[in-house]
């Protein structure tokens, strides 16, 4: 599994993927690319996650082979995007939408990875709940930002309010919930 998240960086997927199939990468790009894809192709049974893709991507330029080489050594790419349009756009064969957290749902995994209590009548309860609020329902969000702050003091916890409310620019595309495509 690679995150992709806004402004991929081929060379850090690459770097991931290799260290997980267990070998080293060439140094230019060209080498880096066909040696993954070597590697891959040699192998059976290979799931490659690539997580957050906000735009298309091309997977020879990472290495990854095409759909029919896919097939000849039954291994499998999975995207995960917020976006169906990129799924569309990178011809993924299954689409499977995925919704986001309901309030109660995300709250619950919120303060089980933040591991404290608040109590509903103190600031802090007010302020972890804009926080929660602040991850729109997606576990992996909730799961990062509640451990990143389970030993915070109230200050911190405003502060990353503050950051996640600042950070989050309404993009029309976002349709909120989650997709995640079979490209093989």
């Amino acid at each position: 599994m690679a995150v992709v998240s806004q402004n991929p960086d081929l060379i850090k997927i690459q770097e991931t993927f290799a260290e997980l199939l267990g070998f080293k990468l060439e140094k230019t790009e060209i080498g880096r690319a066909i040696k993954l894809k070597e590697k891959i192709m040699r192998g059976t049974g290979i799931l490659m996650i690539l997580d957050d893709i906000w735009k298309r991507i091309v997977f020879s330029g990472i290495g990854i082979p095409s759909h029919n080489e896919l097939q000849r050594c039954n291994s499998k790419v999975l995207l995960t995007t917020r976006k169906l349009s990129v799924c569309h756009s990178m011809d993924c064969h299954a689409n499977i939408h995925l919704n986001i957290l309901s309030e109660e749902d995300s709250w619950s995994l919120f303060v089980k990875e933040a591991r404290k209590s608040f109590d509903k009548s103190s600031n802090f309860y007010d302020v972890a709940r804009k926080v929660a609020s602040e991850c729109a329902g997606l576990p992996i969000a909730l799961i990062a930002v509640a451990r990143a702050l389970r030993d915070e003091g109230l200050d911190g916890w405003k502060e990353a309010a503050r950051r996640l409310k600042a950070s989050q620019p309404a993009i029309p595309e976002d349709e909120g919930d989650q997709e995640m495509c079979s490209n093989a």
